[in-house]
């Protein structure tokens, strides 16, 4: 396997992480500041170069996921669950100049990157569309303080940006699928 780039290195260790602590490293590569999600009564997020809804109920938890620098456009979790509460993140960061240049290759590269963790199970989802541009999808599924979580990581290339999309939810919940679903249908560009 071929060196990752950095963004794309930080964008496969959140997904193997699958947790809402966020990761390590910087992913404000362009010195651009993050977005913010508005109120909750919109339920409105707004990226720098996208819009989304988040599912009802669900907050920005931006300020429990900066972990050494990490800035994700988009942190919320579902705060009117109680236990586990699911999170969705999104990361932009450049795309690779070299190495795997294709949604396909980097669906590939990040499969490969996520398999070498003994601790998860690793499968491929269906392909998404993020407001008309093809998104891939990596399941991961691994148990992280007694909960059998699920990983549901998106990855799209748009307009030589990388936009990585983390779902963590429980394994057994419901939701997961529809949620992600509902999400990727809502995206606009913006920019």
């Amino acid at each position: 396997m071929r060196a990752p780039t950095r963004p794309f290195a930080l964008a496969v260790a959140c997904i193997v992480a699958a947790g809402l602590a966020g990761c390590g490293g910087s992913g404000d590569d362009d010195g651009k500041p993050p977005a913010t999600t508005t109120a909750a009564s919109s339920q409105k997020a707004v990226g720098l170069k996208f819009t989304a809804q988040v599912p009802d109920r669900w907050g920005n938890i931006s300020d429990q996921v900066d972990n050494g620098g990490t800035r994700y456009d988009i942190a919320a979790a579902d705060t009117s669950a109680t236990g586990y509460k699911s999170t969705l993140l999104v990361l932009r960061s450049r795309a690779p100049t070299y190495g795997p240049r294709s949604i396909a290759d980097l669906e590939a590269q990040a499969y490969d990157a996520a398999k070498d963790d003994p601790a998860v199970e690793v499968t491929r989802g269906p392909v998404l569309r993020l407001d008309g541009t093809e998104a891939r999808q990596v399941l991961i599924r691994r148990t992280q303080q007694g909960k059998r979580l699920l990983g549901r990581q998106v990855i799209a290339l748009h307009e030589g940006e990388l936009y990585s999309i983390q779902l963590v939810t429980t394994v057994d919940d419901p939701r997961s699928e529809e949620l992600l679903r509902d999400f990727a249908a809502s995206w606009r560009w913006t920019g």
